[in-house]
């Protein structure tokens, strides 16, 4: 049986969550990625919820959570505080073991908050889903720019403007109103778009979003996009003490197998699992991904 509810993060921010009833000692918590919402997860928590209390909620900005107004709301720093809450109303006494993981930019921001010294001590391991460390990904791409351009290493060049070009979107949406347009105006074509390049089945029900569930999943979250470049640096972690794995899906139509390479020389416990899928990997294997996260949360006990 799930529950739903809204958790307060401050008096502007109201953040939806789902969760499974709560006698379970071992804790799964779900962060989706853009442009998506806490449905994303869906089958996972179906096929793990007999073993762990599982709990999905939606960033804010994204359904039913709040949508803040100021860019600088979306940086990573605030939406670590929406995290704790979600541990702090779930695990109240602190007597669990809690599980993170997150898919695309939940990936993102889930590496930042297991990289970080205090929010860190929250929980008790994560596994980042297609998806790398912001800051060790910039790392990355500096590396393909310092060891390509100046010896002329084209394989390095190449890295480079793979990824570039992958990542083209993230520069088209630095512009004010013109992206919040282009989803307004053709939701449902962009958003099937999307989900036939990342690999989603097309029996799965993301296809069958209504033009409200899609906008809610696109337009207010991509203030993360204008925070990451505009915004206060992230920093780079030194050590990264959470054991940690990252499931890596060799067909990623948004990011390259190589730029986690640098994530193994940060990590003190790290797996880094490859698999032959796209990228909504989790709705398109869920099954093979809910046995690593399962697992890996089994190796630490």
């Amino acid at each position: 049986m799930f529950h739903e509810t809204y958790i307060h993060s401050n008096p502007d921010v109201k953040i939806y969550l789902k969760y499974s009833s709560p006698e379970k000692n071992k804790l799964i918590i779900f962060l989706h990625g853009y442009p998506d919402t806490h449905r994303t997860w869906d089958v996972l928590l179906e096929e793990l919820k007999e073993e762990y209390q599982v709990a999905a909620f939606d960033l804010r900005g994204a359904g039913e959570s709040s949508r803040p107004a100021e860019r600088q709301s979306f940086n990573v720093k605030e939406i670590n505080k929406d995290i704790e809450e979600v541990i702090r109303f779930l695990d109240p006494k602190r007597e669990k073991s809690v599980h993170l993981v997150g898919h695309d930019w939940g990936s993102l921001i889930g590496w930042c908050f297991a990289s970080d010294p205090i929010h860190s001590g929250s929980i008790t391991s994560y596994t980042g889903i297609a998806g790398p460390h912001p800051a060790l990904a910039r790392k990355q791409m500096e590396s393909y720019a310092r060891r390509g351009i100046w010896t002329w290493n084209f394989d390095e060049i190449g890295r480079l403007l793979r990824q570039g070009t992958m990542s083209w979107y993230i520069l088209f949406f630095q512009f004010p109103i013109l992206p919040e347009l282009g989803w307004t105006i053709g939701s449902v074509p962009f958003w099937h778009s999307m989900l036939e390049s990342g690999g989603v089945p097309k029996s799965d029900p993301m296809w069958s979003y209504s033009p409200k569930e899609i906008l809610r999943s696109a337009i207010g979250p991509i203030q993360l996009y204008r925070e990451l470049m505009q915004g206060e640096k992230i920093p780079t972690p030194i050590r990264i003490e959470t054991p940690c794995q990252a499931i890596v899906p060799i067909n990623d139509f948004a990011i390259t197998p190589e730029i986690y390479e640098n994530l193994s020389e940060h990590a003190v416990h790290f797996r880094k699992n490859f698999m032959d899928a796209n990228h909504w990997v989790h709705r398109e294997k869920p099954v093979e991904v809910a046995k690593l996260i399962r697992d890996f949360a089994h190796s630490l006990e």
